[in-house]
């Protein structure tokens, strides 16, 4: 989704549905670093890894 100049996609955690935009912080454990086409780039926070989730091509 687009919300003026920044995209945001929709994650779940836990129970919870978020939107998020690069740069933002989840559950003070992880940030969304970078938005790609076809992957997210996080870091988690309390250790400092670096973390990518896939995002499956539209069929």
């Amino acid at each position: 989704m687009i919300d003026g100049d920044k995209t945001l996609v929709f994650l779940s955690l836990n129970q919870d549905t978020l939107s998020a935009g690069a740069g933002d912080t989840l559950s003070n454990a992880y940030r969304l670093e970078l938005i790609y086409e076809s992957s997210l780039a996080f870091t988690y926070l309390p250790l400092g890894i670096q973390q990518t989730l896939s995002i499956p091509s539209k069929p």
